[in-house]
């Protein structure tokens, strides 16, 4: 099981009697706001985009290739530019994800997104 926190992931291997924090930073710099796990590997998602962890944790990368960015102001008026993930799900060997700019699949994860028209 794992949990998204503000700045880090926690996992739990008991059900969620434990936690375990595995990650101190979120990958992106941002809070984990989806997350999901597939065997031993992890899933989040959040403003930067959708990071995927092949070691329970301990390394991330992000698989959110041909997504593009959307902007918004901050509180200091500055343009951020982002890939903000909304929800995400594996079927099987495809992954579907929704994010700000639209609907993505990959039929091989962990590699470019393309656009579902």
């Amino acid at each position: 099981m794992l949990a998204g926190g503000s700045n880090c992931v926690y996992a739990s291997i008991d059900e969620g009697a434990n936690w375990q924090k595995i990650a101190n930073q979120t990958p992106g710099g941002m809070g984990a706001d989806k997350v999901m796990t597939k065997c031993d590997e992890f899933y989040v998602g959040n403003y930067y985009g959708l990071f995927y962890s092949p070691d329970k944790g301990k390394s991330w990368r992000e698989i959110t290739g041909g997504i593009r960015r959307d902007g918004f102001l901050d509180d200091d008026g500055d343009k951020v530019m982002v890939k903000t993930i909304r929800a995400f799900v594996l079927v099987e060997s495809a992954l579907y994800l929704g994010a700000s700019t639209g609907v993505f699949v990959s039929t091989n994860i962990r590699r470019k997104l393309e656009t579902i028209e």
